[in-house]
């Protein structure tokens, strides 16, 4: 338990999970985001009878998909380490300081998200806010249940 209260072990520990799901979010993300728009432009092609290989229509099929994934890993890349900064100044504050602010910082950025979420959505953005904040919690107690018994 000795490297819960080490901040460069939770930093790096941090940085290489942010690594990890920055390749994770760039693979899955990118994948996911080429398949459907294959499937988008075979549906396009199939209803306009036409080819649309080497198209502007590609192209921005194409440019749409880097941009999203590249938003996807880049986002959640510099959220995770906006997350660890707290670890950085142990030297003034307590490391017990440190994660309370880094979990504060944790549900205020999730509550954040539900709130745009809710707008896109056109749903009640507090409510939204709020079953965010709930999957933090539940993300959390499902954490602490494994250290406890591992």
């Amino acid at each position: 338990m000795s490297g819960f209260n080490n901040p460069a072990v939770i930093f790096v520990t941090g940085i290489s999970t942010c690594v990890a799901m920055g390749v994770s979010g760039l693979w899955g993300t990118y994948l996911t985001e080429r398949s459907e728009r294959i499937s988008s432009l075979r549906e396009l092609e199939k209803a306009t009878i036409s080819d649309l290989s080497n198209t502007k229509i590609e192209s921005a099929h194409k440019f749409a998909m880097i941009v999203v994934t590249v938003v996807d890993v880049v986002a959640s890349s510099i959220t995770a380490f906006f997350l660890l900064l707290p670890f950085l100044f142990t030297r003034f504050f307590n490391i017990r300081i440190c994660y309370y602010i880094s979990f504060a910082l944790s549900f205020v950025t999730l509550f954040l998200l539900g709130i745009f979420l809710g707008r896109i959505s056109k749903e009640n953005i507090i409510i939204s806010g709020a079953k965010m904040v709930v999957a933090g919690i539940v993300s959390v107690l499902i954490s602490v249940l494994l250290i406890r018994n591992f």
